[in-house]
């Protein structure tokens, strides 16, 4: 295996020195990049992208109304990655264009445009001649940036700002929407309770120590992703915390998932055994009002049980 090193680089594109702080940030970070692309973008699923469009945006759309739109997808082992993730609402021409980032982009506004531009294009080539008709209205795109690297965003979410101006115009132009995930603590994180918020939570951890330590919190509160969760663990975080460690982790993940399946037998028998129980008081209570010669409307009204049932007594 051939291995492309930084100086290599360097000698290749002939960089200027002036380049090269930025670059070599981007070769080291790359791998780590990637593999966070992955990570966050397979979590994208409809029920995620409902949530946070509901916690992030305050739009009620639930998953059973978006669709992924494209033809890309990851596998459960995170052998496949996408460029970007594209959701459209079902039987209209909605999207929501998910972009993930794990370091600043100062382009990000004019490549946001861009994409939206293109998911447009595509979607009326779709539409063909109904756009001649009266009624007919352009798609929409609603793009998000998720960030989740470790510096501050600081770069505009309105392509306006980073255009030229003429005085006097001041027309509001494209804009999208950024989550931040510097802006949330991690116990802010920690109580969303979502597949989303989790990866975020990972996300911050800049030692192996810290990534152990949390994957150890995550598995105390996590009640629902469990499959998704032992993935990601087993795929994602063994080169980073080893074998060992993994190991150990994911004994605890699924000794939680057998305590909560026995826990959850347990109190199925323990409400059917109430049911059971309160109707054998109600038929006992019953049969002392009928000897006391209580009218049979007042019991049934009393106990709740069907006249057949008191009448049987």
């Amino acid at each position: 295996m051939v291995v492309f090193t930084y100086e290599d680089y360097l000698k290749y594109y002939s960089i200027n020195k002036l380049e090269e702080e930025n670059i070599k940030y981007i070769l080291e970070e790359s791998t780590i990049i990637k593999e966070h692309d992955k990570l966050i973008k397979t979590i994208l699923t409809q029920e995620e992208i409902s949530k946070i469009l509901k916690r992030y945006l305050n739009l009620n759309v639930t998953k059973e109304n978006l669709e992924i739109w494209g033809n890309k997808y990851i596998t459960k082992n995170y052998n496949e990655r996408e460029s970007d993730i594209v959701y459209k609402i079902k039987e209209k021409s909605i999207f929501f264009l998910i972009e993930h980032q794990s370091k600043i982009d100062k382009n990000m506004p004019f490549r946001i445009l861009e994409y939206s531009i293109e998911i447009m294009r595509e979607e009326l080539k779709r539409l063909k001649g109904q756009k001649y008709k009266g009624n007919f209205k352009y798609p929409q795109v609603i793009p998000i940036v998720i960030y989740t690297g470790s510096r501050k965003w600081d770069i505009s979410e309105s392509l306006n700002e980073r255009q030229e101006h003429l005085e006097g115009y001041n027309k509001e132009n494209f804009k999208y929407n950024l989550i931040d995930i510097n802006n949330y603590t991690k116990e802010e994180l920690l109580k969303e309770n979502t597949m989303f918020s989790k990866v975020a939570v990972l996300e911050k951890c800049k030692t192996s120590e810290e990534i152990i330590l949390t994957l150890n919190e995550i598995i105390e509160i996590s009640k629902e992703d469990r499959e998704e969760l032992y993935r990601i663990i087993n795929y994602i975080f063994r080169p980073k915390i080893g074998n060992t460690e993994t190991e150990k982790i994911l004994n605890k993940l699924k000794e939680k998932e057998e305590n909560s399946m026995v826990a959850e037998v347990l109190e199925r028998e323990f409400r059917k055994n109430y049911v059971l129980g309160r109707k054998e008081e109600k038929l006992k209570i019953a049969k002392e009002m009928k000897k006391e010669n209580i009218d049979i409307d007042a019991i049934i009204r009393m106990t709740k049980l069907s006249r057949k049932q008191i009448e049987s007594l």
